[in-house]
């Protein structure tokens, strides 16, 4: 574990949820901190009677939709600087049919298994002008499973929440890898298969 991650954790057994909070409105936002590690060691702590199981999920989960709706916002702002000095209003308008189409199941899946990704994702969103309320459901959605699932995983493993935080942490920047190598090396695979 990092220093870092060290010193925010003595921070969250000395502060409790406002710690959480900031932390995960933080990683909604897109800055990079420990957000993961973070939920994975509040379930920990809860189980060691150290936090309130209830009040750190309650505060992280309305901490992190924050975070997320910022960065959605920031993505909305930025589209409309984007174009059409960097992207095209052909490709915005792409881009946005293909996030009506996919975008709730991106959303979940990059809140709840490539977190990664999640601010990206937001970004997109946001620029892509997809609907704000059917964001803010998937998102809702995918960060309960986030909190709930890598909570409940510090809970049950305890003691063993490094553990289990670097696991997942790898595991989840392998699957990210591959999700980026694929789709464009797909797309690129069809756009010649069309033209060929």
């Amino acid at each position: 574990m990092s220093d870092i991650s060290s010193y925010l954790l003595t921070w969250v057994i000395s502060y409790g949820p406002p710690v959480i909070a900031v932390i995960l409105l933080l990683g909604g936002i897109g800055i990079p901190v420990p957000a993961s590690l973070m939920v994975i060691a509040a379930g920990a702590f809860s189980q060691q009677g150290i936090l309130d199981p209830i009040t750190a999920c309650i505060v992280g989960f309305f901490a992190v939709i924050v975070g997320d709706s910022i960065s959605y916002l920031i993505g909305k702002k930025a589209g409309g600087l984007m174009t059409p000095r960097l992207v095209s209003e052909a490709n915005l308008n792409r881009a946005g049919n293909l996030f009506e189409k996919f975008g709730g199941g991106m959303i979940v899946i990059t809140r709840s298994i490539l977190s990664a990704l999640a601010f990206p994702t937001n970004l997109i969103a946001g620029s892509s002008a997809y609907p704000f309320s059917k964001y803010l459901v998937f998102d809702m959605a995918g960060e309960l499973v986030w909190i709930l699932g890598y909570g409940s995983l510090g809970y049950v493993f305890g003691a063993e929440w490094e553990t289990i935080s670097d696991l997942l942490s790898n595991m989840g920047g392998f699957l990210a890898a591959i999700l980026i190598i694929a789709v464009p090396g797909y797309l690129l695979f069809k756009k010649h298969s069309k033209n060929g």
